[in-house]
């Protein structure tokens, strides 16, 4: 590209980035104005006095491996993060929905310079953004205010991409490493410079060690932090050890991962117990794998360098991920977990938009996605319309609880106790569910049956103090 035209290029760079802004506000203005959801805002939010207050004690908690306690990962920054936003707003949660929407704009446009970098198409660049912006896998990272670490390590991480194309190596590692630490899961980011270097100049350059040092030593740091809890905790029903069975949840990532590329598909989005995967599952798993390296391969004979390099962008950003996903065998596949691997997957559509048709098609689709999102982001709105949502994509015990919780809250006591007669004959000795359900059944004039329940929970815990209290209090009135 020629001098005149890089600066004609620089000149109109802004109505890009303008565009761009609108589609994401258009789309997450709403969730701006959410409140706090009970989809763990409570538990790292609002209720964790760690980032109540800009203090050397808190600063020290949360970047001092090992001292922090509310998580078994290593990102100090996300916390760091949330703790200026919680003293901007003074807890309200607005701070924090208008700093995730502005996070996912500015995702999108540093995503367009990298497309550009990569010799893309201005129009072609600017509709693979959009495609980012509006996606409504993106949803939940944007709409969710925890979702911050995925949108604050994903903008680093991208920033750090850029740089890396433009030979900008010091900016490059200080971006990588603070993605690192916003969250960890962007480590393997330094595997792909140096895939990207090798199938781009056909040797590995000795300065990419260094980012490989930085992720051993993300590595090391979270090997410290995850010593205060001894197990990692997914968002699911529980959290159990490696076993053979694992295998079948191998295969069921590849379809897991369709189900969120394409919305709506009509498959379960909850794998919860071993019986529920099915032989279709594990099929369609393992047929998405041999197709995905027969594509790789086609690609590499084709010498489509700049499609492997998306490919292999998405698998290995998605990797730590799977992994965790893989050994909890019962696990709730999160959109939120492809919010950054599914820019490797848009790297592959400059190569189809080629002609004025498949351009209008994209847009139409884009359209298409855009209201998806909007409806998405929606759901967000109260909790009963977060978990009423989850539920209609598979049967969760765990899901089935928050709704039954957000149901007793609100004092909704006949809508909370058919969920949590599920729960507690699922998981009988979960003592705190039985309780709820004894509390619920008291207030709808049931009291034999809250009897009953109490009395089984005083079976197994005789000091359970909130039982005594109720099983007097019902005796009393009787």
């Amino acid at each position: 590209m020629s001098n005149d035209e890089l600066q004609s290029d620089e000149k109109n760079c802004y109505k890009p980035f303008l565009i761009i802004s609108i589609a994401g506000l258009l789309i997450y203005a709403q969730a701006i104005l959410f409140p706090f959801s009970n989809y763990d805002d409570y538990s790292f939010i609002v209720m964790n006095s760690h980032i109540h207050e800009i203090s050397f004690e808190n600063l020290k908690t949360l970047w001092v491996p090992g001292l922090y306690e509310g998580e078994p990962i290593y990102n100090p920054l996300s916390y760091t993060v949330l703790m200026f936003l919680y003293a901007i707003g003074s807890g309200d949660p607005l701070p924090f929905h208008l700093f995730n929407v502005l996070l996912h704009i500015g995702s999108a446009c540093i995503l367009f310079k990298i497309l550009l970098s990569l010799k893309v198409d201005h129009k072609v660049a600017l509709i693979v953004s959009l495609f980012f912006i509006a996606h409504p896998v993106q949803s939940e990272a944007v709409a969710w205010a925890f979702g911050l670490k995925d949108l604050l390590a994903a903008i680093l991480a991208l920033s750090a991409f850029y740089y890396y194309l433009n030979d900008r190596k010091n900016r490059c590692l200080v971006f990588y490493l603070l993605a690192c630490l916003a969250k960890p899961s962007v480590l393997l980011l330094a595997v792909f410079f140096a895939v990207y270097r090798l199938l781009k100049d056909r040797k590995f350059v000795p300065r990419d060690l260094v980012y490989l040092a930085v992720s051993v030593l993300i590595v090391i740091l979270n090997q410290i932090q995850s010593h205060v809890q001894q197990s990692i905790h997914v968002v699911g029903e529980s959290t159990v050890s490696m076993s053979t069975n694992n295998l079948s949840y191998i295969f069921m990532v590849p379809l897991a991962i369709l189900q969120r590329l394409i919305p709506y598909m009509p498959f379960p989005r909850f794998f919860n117990r071993p019986e529920t995967v099915s032989q279709f599952s594990m099929i369609t798993g393992m047929v998405l794998g041999i197709a995905l390296l027969i594509i790789l391969i086609e690609l590499y004979r084709r010498k489509k360098n700049d499609s492997i390099c998306g490919l292999f962008f998405f698998i290995l950003l998605f990797c730590p991920v799977a992994a965790v996903v893989i050994s909890n065998r019962a696990f709730y596949m999160a959109d939120r977990y492809l919010y950054l691997p599914l820019v490797g997957l848009l790297m592959l559509i400059p190569q189809f938009l080629t002609t004025k048709g498949r351009l209008k098609a994209a847009t139409v689709i884009l359209c298409i996605f855009a209201a998806m999102s909007v409806y998405n982001a929606r759901q967000w709105q109260t909790n009963e319309s977060l978990w009423k949502s989850c539920l209609r994509h598979g049967d969760s015990t765990w899901v089935s609880y928050q709704l039954a919780q957000d149901y007793y809250q609100n004092r909704r006591f006949l809508q909370a106790v058919p969920l949590l007669e599920k729960v507690a004959k699922k998981y009988p000795n979960n003592l705190k569910a039985r309780y709820h359900l004894a509390d619920c059944l008291n207030k709808i004039g049931d009291n034999n049956s809250a009897i009953t329940h109490l009395k089984y929970i005083l079976e197994r815990d005789a000091d359970n103090t909130q039982a005594k209290k109720l099983l007097a209090a019902i005796y009393l009135a009787q």
